[in-house]
């Protein structure tokens, strides 16, 4: 059996859970665009074309650190994240934990985003880049500008020269992948927010507050139930208790007399469910996986059941009430309004710009269509909502079905906003017991004029090889007669394009410094380079 330290450290190695990379992600493009930055500031008396063009070189085929995988690149100052790591910390920790093909490929994810990022700052008359700085923590960006930033949710703050000689600021939110998490908030601020906006478009009091919280009641006294349960009781002491063999004083009771897991318990017992053969040799042996295994499931499919499953019931009806008053025109602003509040976009004017910017690999089929291995775009999101908004207002709809866990809200714009119902099994008041909603755009874009994509219709019972032929050549036409969305959101930007030169790194993930390929879609030119070295 494992040690628990030992769980820890083997939950990453060989790969990154979705966190990790997410903040890799972070921490490389702005420590990417910060090295630009430091070269452009170290050579701009030279002009600024000479500058942008040496920075550009230092970027794309930066050295290696002696007896390291990893590039020597200089890191983002200032902050720290919310452990208390700076940048620097953050990147040498999580990728240690990577072998040298798996760090050049989230390598060159990042210098994808960055040289994105770079080109639409000089597009949009930015150039004089300084620094940039990790805003993991809410207050750094008030303590960066000393300006009320209410509502900013930037992962990096680029800092640049302005035409008045002051600092200017502005702000990224990074994300990789085409969707887009937009809000993450807990349910209690969730569920007040949605009934005082219900009250106030419909004139009826919401219940969706008073609902979350009886779901998470009869939850949570499912759950006590279970643990109650004389042969999980003995197992899960046997394991986790003062004594127990796998980690030691991760089991308590609460005041009533009720047990409490740690949230590292938590983690171990889910990883009994992984079909990994890294994360089955965790256990002793198989009875004790398939033990563990059997207890979190049960505390899982309770908690999906019980909380998960009414609470989203509970927000589809709620918001399908709120949204069959698109017809009233007194009430397009109030909408408006309720859905910027939920996803966290509406801002204060003459805050920093802040631009949400995507970089996702494109399949592999895709790229046999002729796709770049890489895209990245950039929006303002508040911009994106409100043009899909204004185009959409009135042809709205609510999917929520009974027995699921999400809601959809879906415009004829493509407009496409997600709400998943959140809730863990853990108890205790540990952070794994959070309650909250994740709320995703997950929009396509669709022209004016264009037709919203039908779902594709289910196959007659039994179809004829004559029926099946005519269903895969009418689908073949819909298909070609919608833009992917892919090529819908990106951003173009062949000016900087022309003016630079330069591109991204190529996909050969031994050496990403090896070959350089552009794409109009990507906005980096269609030239090839090779490297310097």
């Amino acid at each position: 059996m494992l040690k628990f330290v030992e769980f820890i450290t083997e939950a990453i190695a060989g790969g990154l859970t979705k966190n990790e990379a997410g903040k890799l992600h972070e921490v490389l493009v702005g420590g990417l665009v910060n090295h630009y930055a430091k070269e452009y500031q170290k050579h701009k008396h030279m002009g600024h074309e000479f500058a942008h063009e040496t920075a550009m070189r230092a970027i794309q085929a930066p050295s290696r650190i002696t007896n390291s995988h990893m590039y020597n690149i200089a890191h983002m100052p200032q902050f720290r994240d919310a452990d208390n790591k700076t940048a620097k910390q953050l990147h040498d920790e999580i990728s240690s934990n990577l072998n040298q093909k798996d760090y050049d490929e989230h390598f060159q994810h990042a210098l994808h985003g960055a040289t994105h990022l770079i080109n639409h700052l000089q597009d949009n008359g930015i150039t004089d880049l300084k620094r940039v700085h990790f805003t993991a923590n809410p207050k750094d960006i008030e303590r960066l500008t000393n300006k009320n930033e209410k509502g900013n949710n930037s992962d990096i703050v680029v800092e640049h020269g302005t035409k008045s000689g002051e600092p200017g600021f502005s702000g990224v939110s990074l994300k990789s992948g085409e969707n887009s998490k937009l809000n993450n908030p807990g349910m209690d601020k969730f569920a007040k927010n949605v009934d005082d906006y219900y009250e106030a478009i419909t004139g009826k009091k919401g219940t969706f507050s008073k609902d979350a919280l009886n779901a998470e009641i009869n939850a949570k006294a499912a759950h006590l139930k279970i643990f109650k349960d004389p042969q999980v009781n003995d197992f899960l002491h046997r394991h986790f208790g003062e004594k127990g063999i796998t980690a030691p004083g991760k089991i308590s009771y609460d005041s009533d007399g009720n047990t409490i897991l740690h949230p590292d318990a938590f983690r171990y017992l889910e990883k009994a469910d992984s079909k990994k053969e890294k994360h089955r040799n965790l256990y002793a042996n198989e009875d004790d996986r398939k033990k563990f295994n059997e207890i979190y499931n049960r505390l899982r499919d309770s908690r999906t059941d019980l909380a998960k499953r009414p609470t989203n019931e509970s927000f589809g009806r709620h918001l399908s009430e709120i949204m069959s008053h698109q017809a009233d025109p007194s009430k397009r602003e109030l909408i408006r309004s309720f859905l910027k509040y939920t996803t966290n976009l509406g801002r204060d004017k003459g805050s920093m710009p802040v631009v949400r910017m995507n970089t996702w690999k494109n399949t592999d089929a895709a790229v046999r269509r002729g796709a770049p291995q890489r895209q990245s775009s950039i929006s303002t999101a508040e911009n994106d909502f409100d043009n899909h908004y204004d185009r959409s207002y009135g042809g709205y709809r609510v999917k929520s079905s009974p027995g699921t866990i999400s809601t959809d809200l879906v415009g004829p714009s493509g407009h496409v906003l997600n709400f998943v119902m959140d809730s863990s099994p853990a108890g205790g008041g540990s952070m794994v017991n959070r309650r909250g909603v994740h709320v995703w755009d997950k929009s396509k874009e669709i022209e004016p004029g264009e037709q919203q994509p039908a779902t594709k219709p289910k196959p007659a019972q039994k179809p004829t090889p004559m029926q099946i032929a005519a269903a895969r050549k009418q689908t073949q036409t819909q298909t070609r007669t919608t833009a992917p969305a892919s090529q819908a959101r990106t951003v173009s930007r062949n000016k900087s394009t022309q003016r630079t030169n330069f591109g991204v790194a190529g996909d050969n993930p031994d050496s990403p410094m090896h070959a350089w390929r552009g794409s109009h879609d990507s906005s980096i030119g269609n030239k090839e380079f090779r490297d310097p070295l």
